[in-house]
């Protein structure tokens, strides 16, 4: 009788997939998506480990491409009449590129676009912990051959003589940072700056 009844749900994936799909359809006629793209940074970067930066001029490129091939809104905008899918444009971070370049590229193309700026980091001259970390451990420069740090919270011992071995202690230590609370990841980040000389 099992055999009988994986045939029988085999024979009606097919037909379930058209159904949610045409019922997705028609969601969107009733209440069309907006598709919301994120970006970080547009600039160009000698080294970008996060992926956070778009050149400008592929920036440029994919506006004028959304501008040409659809629908654009602001998120403060009234979607109400949308009458099918829409993009809104926003950016993360509030990195100082966003204004300088970014912005003159979305008001040469004429795409909306909405700005999160952290206010934390407003009257402030030190980078994100993120920034900070690249700039210490992947930059060019002389290193010592370790990195070892102990605490109550983790703790561990990395070669570091080699441009490879600091990128493995950078992934180890950008996930790390990402899950204890700010006191620590700023005791990390002090250690680094001593280790580092930087």
């Amino acid at each position: 009788m099992a055999p009988h009844r994986g045939m029988l749900r085999s024979a009606c994936r097919p037909v379930r997939s058209f159904l949610q799909r045409a019922g997705n359809r028609f969601l969107n006629r009733l209440d069309p998506p907006v598709l919301i793209l994120l970006y970080h940074r547009v600039t160009t970067l000698a080294a970008d480990p996060q992926q956070l930066a778009v050149s400008p001029e592929n920036f440029r490129d994919q506006m004028r491409h959304l501008r040409d091939s659809f629908p654009l809104v602001g998120l403060g905008d009234d979607w109400a009449s949308l009458r099918g899918p829409a993009i809104a444009v926003t950016f993360d971070d509030g990195y100082a590129d966003n204004c300088r370049e970014a912005l003159t590229i979305l008001e040469e193309t004429g795409v909306p676009a909405t700005f999160f700026v952290g206010s934390g980091s407003l009257n402030s001259r030190e980078e994100f912990w993120w920034d900070e970390l690249d700039r210490l451990l992947l930059e060019p420069g002389c290193y010592p051959e370790h990195f070892t740090l102990e605490d109550d919270v983790g703790g561990g011992a990395w070669p570091t003589a080699s441009h490879c071995q600091r990128m493995a202690l950078y992934d180890d230590l950008h996930r790390l940072m990402k899950t204890v609370d700010t006191p620590c990841r700023e005791s990390w980040i002090r250690r680094l700056r001593d280790w580092s000389g930087k």
